[in-house]
């Protein structure tokens, strides 16, 4: 049995997801028409919670199938059809490459030819090896996908322990991989919008951000299915409290790189560094910042230590949803004013020419940073939906399965 009744609960959201997601970017579209950097960057940040919900379902399900554990079981479903949408994801990827110069000066010729410390960059920052490298992350990253979901349909099938084997196996290479090249990409994608600027911990950071926001993710999708069977039959109050705790691990472990970034950048106190937070602490970004601090970490941290908000489907779903509503601001705070700090300073579109965008320059943020990442979003979750309504709701044939129908399951109501 697939779900109860054999419909998906989730599937009468497919195409209002697809409607608002379109509605949405053609607003977009519309409005970056007359700036279209603007667009662009809310482009760049919309695709990167996308990859990020991906990429951060297929670590968690890598790290499920190497640790083993019951908490994996009720939210594997979720954390697959995630990693299906990778190749929606990859498509996605490729306006921002025909763009290349509207968001990054490395890729902006007249900028290139003016400035000595991004032409020692050039072997590594050029067009066709950031063309080639996205390719190869896809690659990568639809492979391993594709290698681990039909390993676990054949787990299922047999309850071979060659083949759980295997997929531990794999998993513990797949996450090396991945730590690889999300590092790579998030170089690539994020940190060379200010290719003055580095950081040896940006990657890890946004690896860890990328987890954070699949298993908010994964939670909400997780409560909102609790009701239909089989889920209803199997989900446990302990189980919820599990996911709980692992949420709370990440909420402090994105807190704790984040900040050692912080303090070794303001320790250090080198020009080249602080060009980074400089931005971020004072006006519009100052106040975004402060809004991360409470409502990214704090505010998630002490409601994640309350046994009672953790055990209850309703209230672990508020903070995991609040968590993925800070996650776009995170993302707002890492990509926009990055492109604003190169504009200010001559790094911008049109540098040298007099002719750049004023308008990306002088305004903190605009409607359309935020309506272009939910038309995207709205696309990825229809496609989401898709994938998840071609599985049952629980691997029912599992071993571990069996070890989550003993007990008392979740009361709806």
């Amino acid at each position: 049995m697939m779900v109860e009744n054999g419909r998906h609960p989730l599937t009468g959201w497919q195409i209002p997801a697809l409607v608002v997601g379109g509605l949405a970017l053609v607003a977009g579209i519309v409005g970056g028409m007359a700036h279209a950097q603007i667009f662009f960057r809310g482009y760049l940040v919309g695709f990167l919670f996308c990859v990020g919900l991906a990429l951060g379902s297929l670590a968690v399900l890598m790290i499920q199938y190497l640790t083993g554990g019951v908490w994996g079981i009720v939210i594997r479903r979720q954390l697959e059809a995630a990693t299906r949408t990778l190749p929606l994801v990859a498509l996605m990827v490729i306006p921002i490459l025909l763009a290349l110069p509207m968001l990054y000066p490395w890729a902006r010729p007249e900028v290139v030819a003016n400035d000595p410390l991004i032409q020692h960059k050039t072997i590594y920052l050029n067009v066709p090896f950031m063309i080639a490298r996205a390719v190869i992350y896809f690659v990568v990253w639809i492979g391993a996908a594709m290698f681990l979901t039909r390993k676990a349909k054949e787990f299922e099938e047999t309850g071979s322990p060659e083949t759980a084997l295997g997929l531990r196996k794999v998993s513990g290479l797949g996450l090396v991989a991945l730590a690889i090249t999300i590092t790579f990409s998030t170089v690539d994608w994020g940190m060379s919008l200010d290719p003055h600027w580095f950081s040896t911990m940006y990657g890890l950071a946004f690896m860890i951000e990328h987890m954070l926001s699949a298993f908010a993710f994964a939670v909400v999708i997780l409560v909102t299915l609790s009701g239909t069977r089989p889920l209803s039959e199997v989900l446990l109050p302990s189980h919820l409290r599990d996911l709980g705790n692992l949420l709370l691990a990440f909420v402090m472990l994105w807190a704790y790189l984040n900040f050692s970034q912080f303090l070794l950048i303001w320790y250090a106190n080198l020009r080249e560094e602080v060009t980074f937070y400089l931005p971020r602490m004072e006006g519009f970004w100052g106040g975004v910042s402060l809004l991360l601090i409470v409502f990214h970490f704090f505010l998630p941290f002490f409601m994640l230590l309350m046994r009672a908000i953790k055990d209850r489907p309703s209230t672990i779903r508020l903070v995991a949803a609040l968590i993925l509503l800070m996650h776009l601001f995170s993302l707002l705070w890492l990509v926009v004013p990055s492109i604003q700090w190169a504009e200010a300073h001559g790094l911008g579109l049109g540098a040298g020419d007099g002719h750049g965008d004023a308008h990306a320059a002088g305004t903190p943020v605009s409607w359309i940073d935020f309506v272009v990442p939910i038309g995207l979003l709205g696309l990825w979750f229809g496609f989401f939906i898709n994938r998840l309504s071609t599985a049952s709701l629980l691997p029912m044939n599992e071993p571990y399965v069996q070890e989550a129908l003993s007990g008392e399951a979740v009361h709806h109501g």
